[in-house]
């Protein structure tokens, strides 16, 4: 058995699973597809990531807030626990070097994360039926678990 959902049914939960990290700062969101590739956008105070020390040199180019996208795929790392495994991370038109993003995550991600978790990836708690989640075609299929 599957359900399948909009690219923005997922990111919305993604993104609310992720705004109690964000300490609500988050504003504006957009989500979209693009082949297996998920994205949501959203303005952000760079203070929730760390601030702009933690970008390094480029830190010293942005804002207070600044438009921060997020782009990945999702795996089923257990029952109960996916991952949003970040292939890139942009701020304003900026990409953050990929040896970069861990360190953003573990700002961000400052609790305790479950084993099996890249290092970049964000846990995202999902339901303990959820077998597989899939993304294509701006559709997002997710399976449930057999018995």
């Amino acid at each position: 058995m599957f359900q399948t959902l909009t690219a923005g049914d997922l990111a919305s939960y993604v993104f609310a699973q992720l705004s109690s990290k964000l300490s609500g700062s988050a504003q504006n969101i957009e989500t979209s597809v693009a082949g297996d590739v998920v994205s949501i956008r959203a303005d952000v105070r760079l203070a929730d990531l760390g601030g702009a020390g933690a970008l390094g040199a480029l830190g010293n180019m942005f804002n207070e807030r600044e438009k921060v996208q997020l782009s990945g795929s999702f795996t089923v790392v257990k029952p109960g626990i996916a991952e949003f495994v970040l292939r890139d991370v942009k701020v304003r038109n900026f990409s953050v070097p990929k040896g970069m993003i861990p360190p953003l995550i573990k700002r961000l991600d400052q609790g305790p994360r479950p084993a099996g978790i890249s290092e970049n990836a964000i846990a995202v708690p999902i339901p303990r039926y959820v077998g597989d989640i899939r993304v294509a075609n701006g559709k997002v299929t997710l399976y449930k678990t057999t018995p």
